[in-house]
């Protein structure tokens, strides 16, 4: 039995967490249409899949951990405009929220 961390109703998969009630939670805006999001430790993107729902345009997720990244890219394989990446390199990090 495979022990997973997020909930994605469309591929039946249950976690740990009930991933859909996290995005209100954690205020995931309700309209994304033509935003591109970033989601660092995507685990199975679960809030990508989300985030393609709510009309965004790009998705790029960062996921070291191959089975999870795996999976990501089957909950996103019907996405033509998503990108998973096993790490990111930086010489700078910038942190900034808008829309929310």
């Amino acid at each position: 039995m495979i022990d997973h961390y997020q909930t994605i109703p469309e591929l039946n998969i249950k976690g740990r967490i009930n991933t859909p009630e996290e995005f209100d939670k954690i205020g995931l805006p309700k309209d994304l249409k033509g935003q591109t999001v970033l989601d660092i430790g995507c685990n199975a993107g679960a809030y990508l899949l989300e985030c393609r729902k709510r009309g965004a345009k790009h998705l790029v997720g960062v996921e070291p951990n191959e089975h999870w990244k795996q999976i990501a890219d089957k909950v996103l394989s019907s996405n033509n405009d998503f990108e998973i990446y096993p790490y990111v390199y930086a010489d700078k990090i910038f942190h900034k929220l808008s829309g929310f």
